[in-house]
């Protein structure tokens, strides 16, 4: 279902809500696709580490990581509902509403995962800038 912008009984958020309720299942956990994106970036390297997900959407990429991290946060302008419902019942991933662009966080994350969300930023520069400002010193950042 493309987006329909000209559709006033559906904004555009719950356009892209349905798109990735879609993807709400767990198919997606043996993405061989999602692993060559974020290479080299290992599950081995995310044990037990902080994870930012950064526009996760309807969290897919989350449930992917889940099993080998301590702890993730999933960002999303529009689609955060669909990731809160997801996670509802998981102890690891917190899911909050807000601008990827500006977006802070009290403690800072071993890694921070972009994928497909950067360009479509109001600032695509302040969003990495902001991104790299919440990586610790020696964590990584992987924008695709």
């Amino acid at each position: 279902m493309p987006l329909d912008t000209n559709n006033p009984a559906g904004t555009v958020e719950s356009q892209w809500a349905w798109q990735w309720s879609l993807m709400a299942d767990d198919r997606c956990k043996n993405d061989a696709l999602f692993w060559e994106w974020v290479q080299p970036v290992t599950a081995r390297d995310l044990h037990g580490a902080r994870i930012l997900d950064a526009g996760c959407g309807g969290g897919h990429r989350l449930s992917i990581f889940e099993p080998h991290i301590a702890q993730g946060v999933g960002v999303d302008l529009s689609a955060h509902q669909e990731s809160a419902r997801r996670f509802k019942d998981s102890k690891k991933i917190q899911i909050e509403q807000g601008d990827i662009s500006v977006w802070q966080s009290k403690e800072l994350f071993d890694f921070v995962f972009s994928v497909g969300v950067i360009q479509h930023t109001a600032s695509p520069k302040e969003t990495v800038k902001n991104l790299l400002s919440l990586v610790k010193p020696g964590g990584k950042a992987v924008f695709w």
